[in-house]
């Protein structure tokens, strides 16, 4: 098992701050994303760790902005390998 750190943009001081972001992440980027593992992030945190991952495998990754009146659109996913590990 690995984790991977991913660092969030930075917004412009005059964006309104955003009370969070929810994470999505699968192996396979065409399952519905209902069945994505979700985790919630707080507006202020600009990087997240995910934790419990498989070594050299290939996950996807979307992301989405929430505030008092919803979310936001789903980003495009993007994909990250882990390490092999060592020994």
């Amino acid at each position: 098992m690995t984790g991977l750190r991913l660092g969030l943009i930075s917004l412009p001081l005059c964006v309104v701050s955003l009370p969070g972001y929810i994470l999505y992440y699968t192996l396979d980027k065409n399952m519905p994303i209902d069945d994505w593992v979700m985790e919630s992030i707080s507006g202020d945190r600009l990087t997240h760790q995910v934790m419990d991952l498989n070594l050299d495998t290939v996950y996807y990754f979307r992301i989405q902005a929430k505030n008092a009146k919803g979310v936001g659109p789903l980003s495009d996913p993007i994909h990250f390998r882990t390490n092999k590990g060592t020994g």
